[in-house]
């Protein structure tokens, strides 16, 4: 039942964070000299995220109990960080391959 909840709010507080991300890197035009600085940027920032989304579910789940126990309930960041940077490999896989098949399509159609 805990897994049934949790997956609602990470969905909802990852989706909501990874947009604030994307909109508070677009505001400010930070420009990286390469994809990897980028990508070390990101994963520092969804690290951040998925830590804070975590906390913020813990500390609804506990009552505000959280940090009277934390022995108990630290395992449980390490899902939030986990989950978040699968989101965000996910994510950077999926723009990569998702350019690469429009480049390829568009030059499929150029061609004939």
């Amino acid at each position: 039942m805990v897994y049934l909840y949790s997956m609602l709010v990470f969905v909802i507080g990852g989706i909501l964070f990874s947009f604030l991300v994307d909109q508070l890197l677009s505001k400010l035009k930070i420009h990286f000299i390469t994809y990897f600085n980028q990508l070390i940027v990101l994963t520092a920032l969804y690290v951040f995220g998925g830590l804070a989304v975590n906390t913020i579910f813990l500390l609804i789940l506990s009552k505000g109990t959280l940090f009277q126990d934390l022995s108990h309930t630290s395992s449980l960041f390490y899902y939030g960080v986990v989950g978040a940077l699968v989101f965000l490999y996910l994510d950077e896989i999926l723009k990569k391959w998702l350019a690469n098949s429009r480049t390829e399509a568009g030059l499929e159609i150029e061609e004939q």
